[in-house]
C-alpha cells in the first residue's frame, strides 16, 4: 500500500531527508524527498492528479505532480503510466498531452496574468514512469543487440525517440543517452527477458526534463538497477545536478526598458488526432502577447494575418516593455513568458530568456506549445536598455552627425531626481566630445558624454543605488518614459551604428542541495521506481 511503499523509500534513505510531498493515483506514486536542512527554503508546494484510463476516470493509466519552490528556482516532478500495447503511439501521445491539460499548476499565479500549462512554467520539470514506448524491431534482431550492447543500433528503433522528433510528444524535453538494456519485460525473480506473447524488450522506464532557457542543469547519471527483480520491468534511475538561484543582494539599479525587434512567427500544424483544429481552418489575425514577473501589465503586439503560416512584426508594431524594477542584474535572469493569441484563444505559448541581452540585442528562438504540442516558432531580437546607457549612446550619435547635418536642439536630461542623481558620478577627463558641449547644456549631459570615455565605477553606481532607493518608487515610471524617448531617438539618428557593449554583471548567486523524487507507475508491482 502506499504507506508502505512511501515509509521504505524514506527508512532507505536514513533519517537526514524528510518527505516534503508524496500522492497516489491507484498505483502510480510519487514522493518527493528532501535535506532536512534544506526543508523551510520551499514553498507554494501543490500536487495534482490526472487520470487518462476508461471514460478519463479509471485511474490504471495517468500522471501525477508535485510543484514547489525551492528558494528563488521551480521545481515540478511528474510520475506517469501511459498507454500499454506495441501499437498504441498515438494513445500513448494523447496521454501525455491530457496529463498536461490536466495538471493545472499556478506557480506563477499573482505573478503574470494569464494561466501558462504544465510545460511553460517552471524553471525545472522532470517526467518520469512508465511511458510504455517500444522498440519497432522485430524481438530476435533486439536480443542480439542487447547481447552485443549496441545501444545505438537499439535506439534508432525506439517509438519515442521518433516521436519526440515529430513534435507529437515531449516538445522541448531532453533525455540522457540509454546505455543500459531494455527495462521491459522480464520473468519475475530473474532478469531473463520473458517469451510470454512474444513482446519485443523496449525502454518503457524512462526519466525526461524540460528546463527554461538560461537554467543550468547537468544530468549527472541515467541507469537502470537490474538487482531488484520483484517486477517484470526493471527500474530506472537518474541524478542532476542543478544550479539554484538564491534572492539576490542589493545591486547596481538603472531605469531600462526592454526592446524587441524582427519578430516573426513560423506556424506548424499540429499531428492531425485533434478533430476541432482541423476544422477551424480560417486565418485568424495572431497577436503577441508578453507576461512578465516584473510588468505591471501585459505587453501586445499589434494583430497582424498570417501568410503561408508565417506572420512578421514591423518594428514600429512591437511593444517596449518597461520593468517596474531598476535591478537590472534581476532581469538578466528572468524570462519573458508569451503567448500566441487569435480571436478564439492562445494557439502556443513559450518562454524567453533576457541572460546576455544587456546593451546588446540577443537573438532568440522560442519554441511554442498548447497543451503537449508544438504550435510553432518565434524568433527575434530582445535588448535590455538602461537610461544611463540610452543617454550616453544619444550623444554620441549626436555628436557624430553634427558635421554632416545642422544642429538639432540637444536634449535635456529628465526632471526626475532619480535619473538625475544617475548621472551624477565624479567626473572623468574631459574628451573633445565633451568639450564640444554648449554652456547652456546641464551638467548632468556633460558626464554622461565624457562618461562615454570613463565610465562609473560599480561603486559608484552602488552609491547611486543607496542615496536615490527612496525615489525609485515615485519617479521609476517617469524615468522609464524617458527611457523610451531616449531609445526612440537612438534609433532614428543611429540606425546603422552598432551597439555600445555593456559592462557584465556579476554572476547570480547559486547554492547546491540535495533532492530525492522516486516514482512507482507499474501496475504489477510496488517495487518498480523511477528517481
Amino acid at each position: 500500500c502506499e504507506s508502505d511503499w512511501f515509509g521504505l523509500i524514506q527508512s532507505h534513505l536514513g533519517s537526514d531527508y524528510v518527505k516534503l510531498a508524496g500522492l497516489s493515483l491507484w498505483t502510480i506514486r510519487l514522493i518527493v524527498l528532501i535535506r532536512r536542512d534544506h526543508y523551510y527554503a520551499v514553498s507554494h508546494i501543490q500536487r495534482g492528479t490526472e487520470a487518462t484510463g476508461i471514460a478519463h476516470v479509471i485511474g490504471n493509466k495517468g500522471g501525477v505532480g508535485v510543484c514547489f519552490m525551492f528558494h528563488e528556482t521551480s521545481f515540478c516532478f511528474v510520475g506517469s503510466h501511459l498507454a500499454a500495447h506495441q501499437s498504441k503511439i498515438d494513445l500513448r501521445n494523447s496521454n501525455f498531452r491530457e496529463i498536461v491539460r490536466g495538471l493545472q499548476f499556478h506557480v506563477l499565479e499573482g505573478k503574470v496574468k494569464h494561466r501558462f500549462d504544465l510545460l511553460n512554467q517552471f524553471d525545472h520539470l522532470f517526467w518520469m514512469g512508465d511511458l510504455n514506448y517500444r522498440l519497432d524491431m522485430p524481438r530476435d534482431e533486439v536480443l542480439d543487440l542487447v547481447k552485443a550492447n549496441d545501444w545505438k543500433a537499439l535506439y534508432q528503433a525506439d517509438q519515442l525517440r521518433i516521436e519526440r522528433e515529430k513534435g507529437t510528444c515531449f516538445p522541448g524535453f531532453s533525455e540522457g543517452l540509454l546505455e543500459f538494456p531494455p527495462t521491459y519485460r522480464y520473468l519475475r525473480g530473474e532478469r531473463i527477458y520473458s517469451e510470454e506473447k512474444l513482446r519485443v524488450p523496449s525502454w518503457c522506464d524512462r526519466v525526461l526534463w524540460k528546463s527554461l532557457p538560461a537554467c543550468p542543469i547537468e544530468q549527472i547519471s541515467y541507469g537502470c538497477c537490474d538487482q531488484i527483480m520483484t517486477s517484470d520491468h526493471s527500474p530506472v534511475y537518474a541524478t542532476f545536478e542543478v544550479d539554484v538561484g538564491l534572492a539576490l543582494l542589493p545591486h547596481e539599479s538603472c531605469p531600462s526598458t526592454i526592446q524587441l525587434s524582427d519578430l516573426h512567427l513560423n506556424l506548424i500544424g499540429g499531428d492531425g488526432d485533434d478533430k476541432k483544429e482541423k476544422k477551424n481552418k480560417k486565418q485568424n489575425s495572431l497577436q503577441v502577447r508578453f507576461h512578465a514577473k516584473f510588468l505591471a501589465k501585459v505587453a501586445s503586439t499589434e494583430k497582424e494575418k498570417p501568410r503561408f503560416k508565417t506572420v512578421n512584426w514591423d518594428d514600429s508594431k512591437l511593444p517596449v516593455l518597461k520593468p517596474y524594477t531598476t535591478d537590472i542584474s534581476y532581469l538578466t535572469r528572468e524570462h519573458l513568458y508569451v503567448v500566441v493569441s487569435q480571436e478564439k484563444g492562445s494557439i502556443g505559448q513559450g518562454i524567453i530568456p533576457l541572460s546576455g541581452s544587456v546593451g546588446v540585442p540577443k537573438q532568440f528562438e522560442c519554441l511554442l506549445t498548447q497543451y503537449g504540442r508544438r504550435t510553432g516558432l518565434l524568433y527575434g531580437k530582445a535588448r535590455i536598455c538602461s537610461l544611463v546607457e540610452g543617454w550616453q549612446q544619444l550623444e554620441e550619435a549626436m555628436s557624430d552627425t553634427e558635421a554632416d547635418t545642422e544642429p538639432a536642439a540637444r536634449p535635456s536630461p529628465p526632471s526626475s531626481p532619480l535619473v538625475q542623481r544617475s548621472f551624477d558620478f565624479p567626473r572623468a577627463t574631459a574628451s573633445p566630445r565633451a568639450e564640444r558641449i554648449p554652456s547652456s547644456d546641464t551638467s548632468e549631459l556633460e558626464v554622461a558624454a565624457s562618461g562615454v570615455v570613463s565610465a562609473p565605477s560599480p561603486a559608484a553606481l552602488a552609491e547611486v543605488s543607496r542615496t536615490t532607493a527612496t525615489a525609485v518608487e515615485s519617479e521609476s515610471s517617469s524615468a522609464v518614459s524617458a527611457a523610451e524617448q531616449v531609445a526612440g531617438r537612438i534609433k532614428s539618428i543611429n540606425k546603422q551604428r552598432g551597439e555600445i557593449p555593456s559592462t557584465p554583471l556579476p554572476p547570480t548567486p547559486s547554492s547546491s542541495s540535495s533532492l530525492f523524487v522516486s516514482s512507482n507507475s507499474n501496475s504489477n508491482s510496488n517495487s518498480n521506481s523511477n528517481s
